[in-house]
């Protein structure tokens, strides 16, 4: 496995060390801080950095996902030495690195990075830490692209202004509100919602969801997905956890909107967190814990129950399109699931990691 959050030892590390955190001692601290001895050691030896610092700067898979998970980790599992860590991966990330970026988004780009380096600062409030998430976001302002509507977003993937979370407008306008949120500087939260002004010129009336520009229909149009990923969950989730919510009528017409969809179907073909089951219940979990609604709450676990009667079934979790696929990791793999019921199980307890909260 790479060391990465999205689909390496960090993304699993992570979950261990919430297993531990959360049962007070499940007998997986020495595995978790083990996974994590290549990842640490990363960030101050020459011979290993090239496994992290040749690739993006993103909080899935690029080096701000190793900032993260030591954070997050460290924390949990009171290892003052994996947040030291952090904070040494925090300093490769220097303005040059932050400049050159052209992802932009959550996993990739800016947006995630600029996430990864607040979750820091709450543990560490170093200054240079804030400097660099504000360089972030100066350099997510300076790289909009102009949409065919006049409203700007980010060209991320394929060159397009996507619509979702993990590499569209809502991931980015998210990362931006909790910056302006931080540092009082409202630029950022108007830019933020420039961008959802424009995705949500992407929400087809007819399918209740938004479309998905990577997912073209035969002929002429989009289709939708309804993922952490691409579409409802994803977007809804970002609207909920954006500061200034009640002072935005739109963020609840958003969040009404992507709680019907997440809802309103039954099981997908896929479990993870990413584009299946669990990263829709994140959504309901949030929105009945955001908004005081327990039905929303019971939604999620009644989703979840079906995941479960679902895989004790067919003897595996829905992983891929392969029968009985196992993936380790976390956004698209086992390490995600078991972190997403222990959400469930001890939602006060486990922040959630498909926020970098």
């Amino acid at each position: 496995m790479s060391f990465r959050l999205f689909d390496g030892v960090c993304g699993t590390a992570l979950f261990l060390a919430a297993l531990e955190q959360t049962t007070g001692g499940a007998g997986f601290r020495d595995l978790a801080i083990s996974a994590l001895k290549m990842p640490s050691e990363a960030t101050g030896l020459p011979e290993y950095q090239h496994l992290v610092f040749d690739h993006t700067i993103g909080a899935g898979i690029g080096i701000s996902s190793l900032v993260y998970a030591l954070t997050r980790a460290g924390d949990w599992l009171g290892e003052l030495r994996l947040i030291e860590s952090a904070e040494r991966a925090a300093q490769h990330i220097t303005q040059e690195r932050i400049a050159a970026d052209r992802h932009y988004d959550l996993l990739s780009g800016a947006a995630g990075c600029l996430l990864a380096l607040l979750a820091l600062h709450k543990i560490r409030p170093h200054d240079w830490l804030l400097e660099k998430a504000l360089q972030c976001g100066e350099h997510l302002l300076e790289s909009r692209s102009v949409s065919d509507s006049g409203l700007r977003s980010w060209k991320t993937v394929q060159g397009k202004l996507l619509s979702g979370f993990s590499h569209g407008a809502a991931g980015i306008a998210y990362a931006l509100s909790l910056l302006s949120q931080k540092t009082g500087e409202k630029r950022f939260f108007d830019a933020a919602l420039e961008a959802i002004e424009y995705e949500n010129g992407l929400y087809s009336e007819q399918s209740g969801n938004w479309l998905d520009l990577l997912s073209p229909l035969k002929g002429t149009g989009f289709s939708v997905r309804n993922s952490w990923c691409h579409g409802a969950p994803g977007i809804g989730l970002g609207r909920l956890a954006s500061p200034a919510l009640s002072d935005h009528n739109v963020f609840r017409v958003d969040i009404d909107r992507a709680v019907r969809a997440t809802s309103s179907e039954s099981l997908t073909e896929l479990d993870h967190p990413c584009c299946g089951n669990l990263g829709r219940a994140e959504l309901l979990l949030e929105a009945g814990r955001r908004l005081g609604d327990k039905f929303r709450e019971r939604q999620a676990r009644k989703l979840t129950s079906k995941v479960l009667r679902r895989a004790r079934k067919q003897g595996h979790f829905a992983l891929g399109p392969e029968t009985g696929l196992y993936m380790p990791s976390f956004h698209q793999g086992m390490a995600g699931i078991g972190y997403q019921l222990l959400r469930l199980a001890r939602p006060d307890h486990l922040s959630s990691i498909l926020l970098w909260d």
